[in-house]
């Protein structure tokens, strides 16, 4: 059994997944026997495989099972193993081992890939990869957080609803598009009837974060979910210091549950245990400016 980790990409039925069936190191003959591939989520019984195989070499205990559509329509991280119907009627499991389904734009709300955490701490085996990929994503949310912001792009064409605080200017989501601005049912004129803030964003690569009233326009101050606004929001670039935050934090997530379980990073000689923060004072620097500071009163 040499199976651990498989990555395979939604939709792809090639390459086949092969094996050789072993009991203590010795193939398992697996002449007059039957062979199946069961496979499920993890964390849940119900099973998303239970095909046959083919055993390709009986004597040999090798084997294969040729992917079906619908057991690689649906990304995520499932449990494998393959079930062997001995000649005698005796049923054999083998070990299992993990399939992980991928859409190629898995990581498009990510800030870095799992490659690049990898080629930094250079990791060059495999059976870490599900651990790297947990972490790349635990710590691009935790930017998230931290910055009360998001800077991946959504849909292209997304409607959020806001509510105004002043007659003067309505903070929205950071946007990297704006195509119609609607109040109480009415769209509102650019240039006419409201500004983007900040004026220069779309030339350094920002969103705009702010609407600012022109020629007397008012905003419903106060009322709820009065404004509509159709676009779409992020960050059309991921910029450089989210980036290498991302990274520090990654690598922190990655490495604490091996080097300091109980959230002590080390014991000196004098039996004094320093603890590890809980946000890494070089990331909080690197965040600082993109910090939103929420709506102004």
């Amino acid at each position: 059994m040499a199976l651990g980790h498989i990555v395979h990409f939604v939709g792809n039925r090639s390459p086949s997944v092969s094996d050789v069936l072993t009991v203590d190191g010795v193939p398992v003959n697996l002449t007059g026997s039957t062979v199946k591939l069961q496979m499920r989520p993890v964390g849940s019984s119900t099973l998303k495989v239970d095909a046959a195989a083919t055993i390709d070499t009986p004597t040999a205990g090798t084997v294969h099972y040729d992917w079906a559509a619908l057991d690689v329509d649906t990304a995520g991280r499932y449990v494998a193993w393959w079930r062997v119907t001995l000649s005698g009627g005796t049923v054999q499991d083998s070990p299992e081992f993990i399939v992980e389904i991928r859409a190629h734009s898995a990581s498009a709300n990510e800030y870095i890939s799992a490659s690049e955490l990898k080629d930094t701490l250079g990791i060059t085996k495999g059976y870490a990869d599900i651990d790297v990929q947990d972490a790349v994503t635990a710590a691009s949310r935790a930017v998230d957080d931290h910055c009360r912001q998001s800077f991946f792009l959504g849909p292209a064409a997304e409607t959020r609803t806001f509510t105004p605080i002043a007659e003067d200017y309505l903070m929205i989501d950071p946007a990297s598009t704006i195509t119609t601005v609607t109040v109480q049912g009415t769209a509102i004129t650019l240039g006419t009837n409201y500004s983007k803030q900040p004026a220069n964003a779309a030339l350094i690569g920002q969103p705009w974060n702010l609407l600012r009233s022109l020629n007397g326009y008012a905003f419903p101050r106060g009322i709820p979910d009065s404004v509509t606004v159709l676009g779409q929001f992020g960050w059309a670039t991921v910029p450089a210091q989210v980036r290498i935050a991302t990274k520090i934090m990654a690598a922190r997530y990655l490495l604490r549950p091996r080097q300091a379980v109980f959230g002590v990073a080390g014991i000196g000689l004098d039996s004094g245990a320093a603890a590890i923060s809980t946000f890494d004072p070089d990331v909080e620097a690197i965040l600082e400016p993109f910090v939103s500071v929420g709506m102004i009163e």
